[in-house]
């Protein structure tokens, strides 16, 4: 049954927003169409009068302002809340979601109860054909797969995908237990880690995360792909398994070693600076083990029942080494060429 003809789901949206008034209208703008679903609309770091937005003028929508300080945005938005969210959907005041995105996250929600976790495709705000991220693909050590997917024109051929090992943040629909089981979104990884932290968790207590293609979020193309390969390592520190850690450990500290001296070798500025960022992390573990002591005793799913969701080393090296030859993120800047048959 789609999510159009059960009774809506009452959910708490989250926008982070900035300084700049138009940009807030803007997504609230976006969530008119979806207006049904929402409970309450909660911003971040705004002073102008939300309640004069016809999304709490018409639609009956409340639109508040919430103080933040140091810390967590959203845990800090959400903990004014008297009673707890059912489902929370996290959102950048720069991101326009699809008219019908919600509803097709909470369609995908609705064909399991294990499911705590749904993340929408990720398009480019100002060309809305081409792909940003369609739920996260990493390797057990954090290396990441997610920018080889980064300016692809959408032709349908993401939407197949399914249980993922994460979603990215801004997007992210989390239901309200698992946010208060998980203590939180606070991660003590950087923002571009965080999305992968928060679900690697959910699935260590037995959650799904899913990725819905069909639900559809804009963003606009961060001017710098900053690529967070520190943090991410640091995750799969904090997170893989206890009695692989020293083994893992120092595997990742000898790859990351001679990837560093062959880059460098061959004049890969890029590269050269991911493996580095690698091999500082294990070099300097100290956040990964701070994070795998608070969280000791919680994890009630072993790694090796999540080790579908992973792509493995030799799977990445060679998506790497067949991306390098077509440059990179050069593709979202050419169309895909329609072929037509001859006459």
């Amino acid at each position: 049954m789609s999510a159009q003809n059960r009774a809506p789901e009452r959910i708490t949206v989250v926008v982070q927003s900035e300084s700049d008034d138009d940009v807030l209208w803007g997504i609230l703008d976006a969530l008119i169409p979806q207006a049904q679903w929402c409970a309450r609309v909660l911003c971040t770091g705004q002073v102008f009068d939300q309640g004069e937005h016809p999304l709490s003028v018409e639609h009956g929508v409340p639109v508040v302002r919430v103080s933040v300080g140091a810390g967590s945005i959203i845990d800090q938005a959400l903990s004014g809340l008297e009673q707890p969210a059912q489902w929370v959907w996290l959102l950048s005041a720069r991101s326009r979601p699809g008219p019908d995105a919600l509803p097709q996250m909470l369609t995908a929600v609705h064909g399991s109860s294990r499911v705590g976790i749904v993340g929408p495709k990720l398009l480019v705000l100002d060309e809305p054909r081409a792909v940003l991220g369609v739920g996260h693909r990493i390797t057990l050590w954090g290396r990441s797969l997610d920018e080889l997917d980064v300016g692809a024109w959408d032709q349908g051929q993401f939407d197949g995908r399914r249980d993922v090992i994460g979603v990215p943040l801004n997007g992210m629909l989390i239901r309200g237990d698992v946010l208060t089981q998980l203590g939180g979104i606070g991660s003590a990884f950087g923002a571009s880690a965080t999305g992968v932290d928060v679900c690697w968790r959910a699935h260590l207590l037995g959650h799904r995360v899913l990725v819905a293609p069909q639900a559809v979020v804009a963003q606009p193309l961060p001017g710098e792909m900053t690529t967070g390969d520190r943090d991410r390592a640091l995750v799969a520190l904090a997170r893989g398994s206890l009695w692989r850690l020293p083994a893992r450990s120092a595997a990742m500290l000898l790859t990351s070693i001679i990837s560093l001296v062959l880059f460098l070798a061959l004049r890969r500025p890029r590269s050269a600076g991911r493996a580095w960022a690698e091999l500082s992390a294990v070099a300097w573990p100290i956040r990964a083990y701070k994070a795998r002591w608070r969280f000791r005793g919680e994890a009630v799913v072993a790694e090796g029942d999540l080790r579908g969701l992973f792509e493995s080393e030799s799977a990445r090296r060679t998506a790497v080494r067949s991306a390098h030859h077509g440059g990179s993120y050069a593709c979202w800047r050419t169309p895909p060429v329609t072929m037509k048959a001859s006459l």
